[in-house]
């Protein structure tokens, strides 16, 4: 993505509502890993590791829902933290679907951004505009 792209999608005012304490998140966690472990260490992760990470975003979260919950809710006007893998988290796998601009690609064996990374022990934690509305984001963190 360009300077140029990333003002488009990201103008002053949305890059200052992403850093912004007051701003709502909605928090969506995945209900359809095949993996159960995985499943609770996403969970686990999302509850123990990422909140005490960073301490303002309990107050800024207004819900933690489902995947299945997120297919059936407006989010135009909030902002996305979705947690899971594309094929653990329902949502993600539709917004990946959704995003076509998106630059980074999720294979079953590597992740293309940069470059190529091979592997499996790699977790992608992107931002990008929420695609219902430009003037919030989406934060993926994907397994």
């Amino acid at each position: 993505m360009t300077q140029e792209n990333y003002r488009q999608y990201f103008p002053i005012e949305t890059q200052l509502e992403l850093f912004d304490p007051t701003t709502d998140y909605v928090c969506i966690l995945p209900s359809n890993e095949e993996d159960t472990l995985l499943q609770k260490q996403i969970n686990e992760y999302y509850k123990q590791t990422f909140i005490k990470t960073y301490p303002t975003i309990p107050d800024q979260i207004s819900r933690v829902i489902t995947d299945k919950q997120a297919l059936n809710e407006d989010l135009s006007n909030i902002n996305i933290h979705a947690f899971g893998t594309l094929r653990g988290n329902l949502w993600i796998s539709r917004f990946m679907e959704r995003a076509k601009d998106f630059p980074i690609k999720i294979t079953h064996d590597s992740i293309v951004a940069d470059r190529i990374y091979h592997g499996h022990d790699y977790v992608v934690a992107a931002l990008w505009y929420n695609l219902d509305n430009v003037k919030h984001s989406v934060t993926l963190f994907i397994p």
